[in-house]
């Protein structure tokens, strides 16, 4: 009897470490706001510094980037950043630049419209511009060819501050997210359909999923005002009398578009993990599970992305306040 007891605990133990998080120290960093994960290395933004990491043992193999005006430089914020096979494209505001794999500059181009979140397709790009109309401003979501000339909008979402007419939902401030994969685009509407694109900008089919209906919660309104009045501070003493919650959350979260799946992150949550649906690229459901992302602020994915889906790992920055330092914290999809 004693010899079963024991053995069911050291498989509850053996389980338990199996998906046991890694939690790694980032004594380099210090304001983080993006993290990619591409083959065996991690890249950090903070600021206008890119860090790289080994993925074996996290040691830093290389840092590069500083603010300013000449070649090789980068703007006051980076938007995004692509690793290609012999490249990395760096997404700063009004340029592009490519850098070798250990961070040398390769070369350049100015973007005077100021997009960002510029991805590669084909031999151009889709990226986000923002557009002043007479009803309000708008970010375009657009296909460009390979000298940032716009050949089509495939979408635009107005922006949710600048429209005097309406109310300001303080749940869902996040823009249009989209993403490269098989030289497809996938972009979500805000309505729970991920539609998709080809190279051309012509729709090619919808992904749709039961997303479940997560209703609001005085609890749930009190985060999100505790948000506000901390991050968005000064947006909140501008716009605190229009904010106005809605009876429900919208069907998607967040999503990424990684090794061949779909990831979308629900509002559902339990015990202080976000529901998790993977679904293939044509919409079919391949898993439902829970990831802790509760805690990651992703009211603004488009600016603070503290996580990345990578090789069925989630790789999450964490800020540990009472060590005063960030960590990475690595764990598996179950």
């Amino acid at each position: 009897m004693r010899y079963g007891i024991r053995c069911f605990f050291i498989m509850v133990f053996m389980v338990a470490s199996l998906f046991a998080q890694q939690v790694v120290e980032l004594p380099d960093i210090s304001k983080p706001h993006l993290i990619v994960v591409e083959k065996d290395r991690l890249f950090i933004v903070d600021g206008t510094t890119v860090f790289i990491y080994s993925l074996q043992d996290f040691h830093l193999i290389e840092k590069f980037g500083r603010q300013g005006e000449g070649p090789g430089e980068l703007k006051s914020f980076v938007s995004s950043l692509e690793v290609g096979a012999d490249y990395i494209l760096i997404n700063s505001i009004g340029r592009l630049s490519w850098f070798s794999q250990y961070g040398k500059f390769l070369k350049q181009k100015k973007d005077v419209a100021l997009g960002h979140n510029y991805k590669i397709l084909g031999k151009g790009f889709v990226g986000m511009r923002m557009l002043r109309e007479k009803d309000g401003i708008y970010f375009s979501v657009n296909i460009f060819d390979s000298d940032l000339n716009k050949i089509r909008e495939i979408h635009r979402y107005r922006h949710p501050f600048f429209r005097h007419d309406r109310k300001i939902n303080p749940v869902n401030l996040r823009i249009s997210s989209y993403f490269v994969c098989q030289e497809k685009i996938y972009l979500d509407m805000e309505n729970g359909i991920i539609q998709v694109f080809d190279q051309k900008g012509e729709h090619l089919y919808s992904v749709t999923c039961e997303f479940p209906t997560v209703k609001m919660t005085p609890e749930k309104r009190e985060k999100f005002l505790k948000f506000w009045k901390s991050d968005l501070k000064a947006e909140y003493e501008v716009y605190k009398e229009r904010l106005q919650f809605p009876a429900y959350f919208p069907y998607i979260k967040d999503f990424q578009v990684v090794d061949d799946n779909i990831y979308v992150i629900t509002y559902r949550e339990k015990m202080g993990k976000n529901e998790l649906i993977i679904l293939g690229l044509k919409g079919e459901l391949i898993k439902k599970t829970w990831v802790a992302l509760a805690d990651v602020n992703m009211l603004l994915p488009h600016l603070l992305n503290y996580y990345t889906i990578k090789n069925h790992r989630i790789y999450k920055l964490v800020d540990n306040a009472d060590k005063e330092i960030w960590e990475l914290h690595i764990s598996e999809l179950q």
